[in-house]
């Protein structure tokens, strides 16, 4: 049975427009954590796909913007979740949740608009550029822009079929994954796919020559660095307490690291006071370089990562995190009193900032940066030889937060070629190499100190034109609707 054509058989039933979503949306959510039903990303989007040939184009905006609120309510979940452990109140914690899933849903609903177009405009090889240049849109925009919820990030585990992630970062992975899905929509229709050859001959050649990429041996300089994490509660221990507890973890690690040769030891964000001079105090140096997060002067205050090797160096946060790091529209909205949020605003670094530390090249990034392909780019072509992240996942532990802010990092390193070193107090640590391969992992709220070997690259790593995928799918959201004017039904209401 062939797809009907959406100038032929338009549909505009609300419900029928919407359920194909809804289907899709949960499939796509049981490959995300907490599920990790992985491989589903590779069919999620059949049920979605086929709808949306025959819908008008006001029922391809209902089905994305349905597909959208549905997935993302799925995938911030965890915002409700801190929200009411920092309120201590159930209605305030759905504020932020619903409001930021209603206004991402709209992304969705453009993905589902040009996505039809591509089919009435009889090129379907364009909807996986269409649903990637969406994804870097949603990623990006500015002051909304969040890349949560990736469709390229279930495949983590898999980084033997994710090299071209190198080639043009995240968002070409989210692209393939999207191809997959059309070649099964058409093969479900029971379509042809003869004129898809060049795609689905594409679709197979990625992850083989992929898998011939990952074989290759990682060449370099080895050298031993330790990833400390406190294995404490940073975010709502109790304060006095948990400032002891974190020197005495803190020392602890610092003698494990130095016990085992390692370079440096790489803390956490948050270990240290806020202070109005530099250096920050409250960590133990001397025993080994060190290297930590903390807050760096005060109206303004930066966020930043400090590097002591016998000498002081630091790199402030340049993407900072609303509401929690900034707060917009403070003194103007009166509900926002009722959060409990910071009192201060911080400001962005002007630049991003490279560390050297025990004579390695560090390229530095504080929690939510590891989500930003550009930030790794950018440390990566100033001269990296080895990507940090310090993070604090205690505000979200107990939902599955934490473990893709975990998946996301893994992104950068491929992205990059570059090792990869991730500490965070309560977890998820890690380290991987330069093709994402997970080299250790830390036990989950326990105090650790990770000793790993990582192979630093003699020359650059990353390739030139890393960025160039991404605007060229951004472009392809301009072009399809030119190429859909020229087919009947492209403007149908």
């Amino acid at each position: 049975m062939a797809l009907p054509d959406s100038a032929d058989q338009p549909r505009s039933s609300p419900w029928r427009d919407r359920w194909p979503g809804i289907v899709s949306a949960l499939l796509l959510t049981l490959a995300f954590p907490p599920f990790n039903l992985r491989p589903l990303v590779f069919l999620a989007f059949v049920p979605w796909l086929i709808a949306l040939r025959g819908q008008t184009a006001r029922g391809a905006v209902r089905s994305g913007y349905t597909f959208g609120l549905v997935f993302m309510l799925a995938q911030l979940q965890w915002l409700q979740v801190l929200t009411h452990r920092w309120t201590h109140s159930l209605a305030l914690s759905l504020i932020p949740w619903l409001g930021a899933a209603l206004v991402t849903a709209l992304f969705f609903a453009l993905a589902g608009c040009l996505m039809r177009l591509c089919w009435v405009a009889g090129r379907p090889w364009l909807i996986p550029l269409v649903w990637a240049g969406v994804e870097v849109l949603r990623s990006y925009a500015p002051g909304i822009g969040f890349p949560w919820g990736l469709t390229a990030l279930p495949l983590t585990p898999y980084p033997a079929i994710i090299q071209p992630a190198a080639l043009g970062t995240v968002f070409l992975i989210s692209a393939w994954v999207l191809l997959v899905n059309v070649i099964a929509a058409r093969l479900v229709a029971r379509e042809s796919v003869a004129r898809l050859w060049p795609a689905a001959l594409i679709a197979v050649a990625m992850p083989l020559l992929s898998a011939l990429w990952y074989a290759r041996p990682i060449e370099g300089l080895p050298v031993l660095v330790a990833v400390g994490q406190p294995g404490l509660d940073l975010a709502f221990g109790e304060p006095v307490m948990t400032a002891v507890q974190a020197q005495a973890s803190v020392l602890a690690l610092s003698d494990e690291a130095r016990q085992s040769g390692a370079a440096f030891l790489l803390l956490p964000e948050g270990m240290a006071a806020s202070s109005d001079g530099e250096p920050p105090v409250g960590v133990p140096i001397g025993r080994v370089p060190v290297v930590f997060g903390a807050r760096r002067g005060s109206r303004p205050a930066h966020q930043s990562v400090f590097a002591y090797d016998g000498h002081w160096s630091y790199a402030d946060k340049t993407r900072l995190v609303i509401f929690g790091e900034y707060v917009p529209g403070r003194g103007v909205l009166p509900l926002l009193d009722s959060f409990n949020l910071p009192n201060d605003d911080l400001i962005p670094g002007s630049e991003i900032r490279t560390l050297d530390v025990a004579g390695i090249r560090l390229g530095p990034m504080i929690c939510f940066e590891a989500l930003f392909p550009d930030i790794a780019y950018r440390q990566a072509r100033n001269g990296s030889q080895l990507l940090a992240v310090l993070s604090q996942d205690d505000w979200y532990f107990g939902t599955s937060a934490p473990e893709q802010l975990r998946d996301c990092t893994i992104w950068r390193s491929i992205e990059t070629g570059l090792p990869l070193i991730r500490s965070a107090s309560l977890g998820y640590s890690i380290a991987c190499d330069g093709r994402g391969r997970l080299l250790a992992q830390a036990p989950l709220r326990a105090r650790s100190c990770l000793a790993v070997e990582a192979v630093l690259p003699s020359g650059p790593q990353t390739f030139p034109f890393l960025p160039a995928f991404p605007w060229i799918a951004v472009a392809s959201c301009l072009v399809v609707p030119v190429f859909a004017r020229r087919r009947p039904g492209a403007t149908q209401a």
